[in-house]
């Protein structure tokens, strides 16, 4: 089984992933799952990952072009989400 996370980021990274474009910033399949990750990766998080492997960080824009400086320092003081609340399914009642 791959490794989940900051981990398993890293290592795509290295494998030849250019991009976590990829981490949502608020999703809840995986944490209903029972995963621990996959809620949110902050951006300053995503550029000490990035710096780690020896890489340069950028964001991009959705037409793939780098973001003027004012966009990306306005990303890095975003606050954080709230906290995920998964309310566990009902049991259906038993018919008959």
């Amino acid at each position: 089984m791959g490794e989940d996370g900051p981990g398993g980021r890293s290592g795509c990274l290295k494998s030849g992933a250019n991009d976590l474009g990829g981490t949502l910033m608020n999703e809840s399949i995986s944490r209903a799952a029972g995963t621990q990750h996959g809620q949110e990766f902050p951006p300053h998080h995503m550029e000490a990952l990035i710096r780690s492997i020896g890489r340069e960080p950028m964001q991009r824009d959705t037409l793939y072009r780098r973001v003027p400086e004012d966009r990306r320092a306005t990303s890095m003081i975003a606050a954080n989400l709230e906290p995920i609340v998964l309310t566990p399914p009902r049991k259906k009642a038993a018919v008959g």
